[in-house]
């Protein structure tokens, strides 16, 4: 039997690259709904990929939601407290 294990990252960052943003603007998507609990980084932080950007909760469980690529933040399209649903997004990266 084999067993493959998905890498949340790496799907995000598939995802990212291959969609039609490839001019360098990355919307972070959230790949769930639920409530912004924790904001992380502020528009104009430099980040790397799998850097943490914000928390949500979903059935009183906390997830963290992390960049998919090198680069700046230049937007954040939530704020804490807002229900977001499942591919909102969530924040910009230009990288």
């Amino acid at each position: 039997l084999e067993l493959d294990v998905l890498d949340p990252i790496d799907l995000i960052t598939r995802e990212v690259r291959s969609g039609p943003e490839a001019s360098g603007h990355h919307p972070v998507k959230s790949v769930m709904p639920g409530i912004v609990r924790k904001i992380l980084v502020t528009p104009g932080d430099e980040i790397e990929a799998g850097s943490p950007l914000l928390i949500l909760e979903a059935m009183k469980m906390e997830t963290v939601v992390y960049a998919p690529s090198d680069g700046e933040v230049t937007a954040l399209a939530v704020k804490v407290g807002d229900q977001v649903e499942e591919d909102d997004t969530l924040a910009t990266i230009n990288g």
